[in-house]
This record gives structure tokens, C-alpha cells and sequence, in this order.
């Protein structure tokens, strides 16, 4: 289980990177989800993620920032699903209207969550 949340955190931090060098990627991948019912799945996605930090996170060497990031990926996906795929698409549009600049901060965000998800696994 510490080697999926490491992975998970390695994932984050090269698309942190990717993002980071070159924003508009962003973009593609926002408008990845917009596309039919892909917000469903996005949410079945972040409940499974939510739920394996959780299982993982007592074996972990910072239990609590684990099941922190695994009790807020649970909240976003039962979120998706409440919202709806029309609520989240405009959210995605407005987020992909942003200036550069944003989504580069954005982009260092992941890179920081995926940097700290690796250090306490």
C-alpha cells in the first residue's frame, strides 16, 4: 500500500512538473474530463484513491497527512458526483480561462502535494 501512495506522489510530482513548463497542458487535460461522463468517473476515481491513502496511511511514516490527503480526495469525489457533469465542466472551463500565471501556481501546488504524499509514505 506505501508503494501506491508513493507512486500516486511520484505521478503528482512529474505532472506538477509537466504543468509547470508548460501550462497550456493544463488546459488539455481539464478539457480531458469535460468530455461526457467523465466527471462520474473522475469521482469513482478520487473515492478508490481516497479510500487506498486511508487503508494505507496507518503504515505510513506520517499516518495523519495520508489519511488527511485520503479524507479530502473521498470529499472531492462525492462532490463530482453531487455536482454533476455540467456544473463541473463550467467550473473547468473557468478554471482553464485563468491567466498562465495561475495555472502555473496551480501547477506548483501539485507538485508540492506530490512531493509531501512521497515524503510521508
Amino acid at each position: 500500500m506505501v508503494v501506491f501512495v508513493k507512486l500516486l506522489g511520484v505521478a503528482m510530482v512529474v505532472l506538477g512538473v509537466i504543468f509547470l513548463t508548460s501550462p497550456r497542458a493544463i488546459k488539455k487535460y481539464m478539457a480531458f474530463w469535460t468530455k461526457g461522463k467523465r466527471a462520474y468517473a473522475g469521482g469513482v476515481l478520487s473515492i478508490l484513491v481516497g479510500i487506498m491513502f486511508l487503508v494505507a496511511a496507518s503504515q505510513c511514516r506520517v499516518p495523519w497527512v495520508v489519511a488527511l490527503l485520503g479524507i479530502w480526495a473521498v470529499i472531492k469525489g462525492i462532490f463530482l458526483f453531487t455536482l454533476g457533469p455540467e456544473k463541473i465542466t463550467s467550473q473547468l472551463k473557468w478554471w482553464a480561462a485563468r491567466p498562465l500565471v495561475i495555472l502555473r501556481i496551480a501547477a506548483l501546488l501539485a507538485l508540492t502535494f506530490g512531493t509531501l504524499l512521497i515524503c510521508s509514505a
